[in-house]
């Protein structure tokens, strides 16, 4: 596995663990959080569609 493959599922796992501290959240976190990875998702799809992409 290479270094910065490595680098990027240590962040992952660290992101991971601090959520899983939190727990249980706030329904009003959740809802954010569910909110902001929906506009991230759209965001690197629209980037993905406009590389050719999506046909």
């Amino acid at each position: 596995m290479s270094n910065h493959t490595s680098e990027m599922l240590n962040t992952i796992d660290a992101g991971k663990a601090t959520l899983d501290a939190a727990r249980p959240l706030p329904q009003h976190t959740v809802a954010s959080l569910r909110e902001k990875l929906l506009l991230e998702w759209t965001y690197h799809s629209n980037g993905h569609c406009q590389l050719g992409g999506c046909k």
